[in-house]
C-alpha cells in the first residue's frame, strides 16, 4: 500500500474512489466535505441519505475551521459563505459541536439556505462520482455531464451510490457500503490526509492546519483506566517503551497512535505506559519499528485473561470497528493477530507521519 492509498477490495475498484480525491480533480471543497458526510452515515449505520442531510453535514464539518481559525476553502467556495450567513443569523459560535449544527440545521426553514443548498446538490453528487464514467464524459460540455452521469448511474452497483434526482438522494451500494464500514478508520484517515493537503494548498502561510480542521474531543479514558488496572493484577505489564514494570500508581494509557490524529480511544490503540514515559512521548509516533512488536505482544499477551476482567466487553467491542469479533480474537495465532491489528495501525501511521506528525526516539 502506498503512503496515501486505500485498503485493497475485493468487490470495489478501489481506484476510482482515490481518483475523486485527487488534488487534479479538487477545484473547491465540495467533495472532500460531501465524502466527509457520507462517511459518517455510513458510520451511524445509513445506506439511504437524502441531498439536505449530507449538505448539512458537510457544513458542520468545515464549521470550525471557517468560524475559529477563517481557514480559506478557495476563491469561489460556497460552504465558507454559507457558514459565515448561519453563524451571524442564528448566533451560533465557532465552538458548537457538530451535533448542535446539525440539530440546528434539521429544523431550519430559511429560503437562503435552501437555495445555497440547491445550487451545491445540482453538481456535487454527480462530480463526486464522475471519475466512474471518465471514459464516456471526454470531450462533453460541463452542462451535459450531470445527465449523462445520472444515465449512466442508474442501477449501477459498481459505482460508490446511485443518484436519485427525482426525490433527492443517494443510495449506497452494498459492497462500496461493505467495504468502507470495514474499513472506517483508515478510509477516515485517508480522507483527512486528503483535506489537510487541500488546505495546506490554500492557506500556505497557516501553520498547525492539522489541528485547525476540527474542534478539540474531550478524551475518556475512565474505562480505559479500570480495564489496564484489573488486568495489571492478573498480568505483569511493562511499559512498551521503557521495558520497565508498571506499577499501579505509576500506570497511564499511551495512544500508540497520537489521540490527536485518530481523536478516538479505542482499545486496540491504547496501552498502559508509565505516567513520565507518557508525558515525554505526548503527542509523537513511536519508533514503529522498535515499537510495534512490543505493542502487539502486550495485547496478545492479555487476550487468554480477557475472561477474568470486568471491563473486558469495551475490549471486544473496539475490536469489532477493524473486523476481529471476539472469537475470532480469542483463536489467533500471534502471527495472524500481528497482521490484522498491523493492517489497520500501519496505514494510519503512515497518515500520522505524511501529515507531519514527528516520532519519538
Amino acid at each position: 500500500m502506498s503512503q496515501n492509498s486505500l485498503p485493497p477490495g475485493n468487490r470495489v475498484n478501489v481506484s476510482l474512489l482515490e481518483r475523486t480525491l485527487k488534488p487534479s480533480n479538487l477545484t473547491n471543497s465540495y467533495k472532500l466535505y460531501w465524502f466527509a458526510a457520507i462517511l459518517d452515515e455510513i458510520e451511524d449505520n445509513n445506506n439511504e441519505v437524502s441531498f439536505r442531510k449530507l449538505v448539512d453535514r458537510m457544513v458542520s464539518k468545515c464549521w470550525y475551521s471557517i468560524l475559529k481559525f477563517k481557514l480559506s476553502l478557495g476563491h469561489k467556495d460556497m460552504l465558507y459563505k454559507i457558514v459565515q450567513y448561519l453563524a451571524h443569523e442564528y448566533e451560533l459560535s465557532a465552538e458548537s459541536s457538530e451535533n448542535e449544527i446539525l440539530s440546528r440545521l434539521n429544523d431550519l426553514n430559511d429560503d437562503y439556505y435552501d437555495k445555497e443548498l440547491n445550487m451545491l446538490t445540482r453538481y456535487v453528487p454527480y462530480r463526486f462520482i464522475s471519475p466512474f464514467y471518465s471514459s464516456r464524459l471526454i470531450g462533453l460540455e460541463d452542462g451535459k455531464r450531470n445527465s449523462i452521469i445520472e444515465i449512466l448511474n442508474k442501477n449501477d452497483y459498481n459505482c460508490i451510490y446511485i443518484v436519485n434526482s427525482k426525490n433527492s438522494h443517494i443510495t449506497l451500494n452494498y459492497n462500496w457500503y461493505n467495504y468502507i464500514y470495514n474499513n472506517l478508520t483508515i478510509i477516515k484517515g485517508w480522507y483527512k490526509y486528503n483535506l489537510i493537503k487541500y488546505l495546506q494548498r490554500r492557506n500556505p502561510n497557516v501553520p498547525n492546519i492539522i489541528g485547525k480542521i476540527e474542534p478539540p474531543v474531550s478524551r475518556d479514558l475512565v474505562v480505559a483506566n479500570k480495564f489496564w488496572r484489573e488486568v495489571n493484577k492478573l498480568v505483569e505489564l511493562k511499559d512498551i517503551y521503557t521495558g520497565r514494570p508498571i506499577v499501579e500508581s505509576e500506570m497511564s494509557i499511551d495512544h500508540f497512535i497520537p489521540w490527536s490524529f485518530v481523536l478516538h480511544d479505542m482499545f486496540w490503540n491504547l496501552c498502559p505506559v508509565l505516567k513520565a514515559t507518557n508525558s515525554q512521548k505526548g503527542d509523537r509516533l513511536p519508533d514503529i519499528e522498535k515499537h510495534l512488536e512490543p505493542f502487539v505482544n502486550l495485547h496478545y499477551t492479555i487476550i487468554p485473561h480477557l475472561g477474568q476482567v470486568k471491563n473486558s466487553n469495551c475490549f471486544y467491542e473496539d475490536y469489532i470497528t477493524i473486523g476481529i469479533d471476539e472469537s475470532s480474537l480469542m483463536n489467533l495465532s500471534k502471527k495472524q493477530y500481528k497482521d490484522m491489528l498491523s493492517k489497520k495501525l500501519l496505514p494510519l501511521y503512515q497518515l500520522a507521519l505524511n501529515n507531519g506528525f514527528d516520532v519519538w526516539q
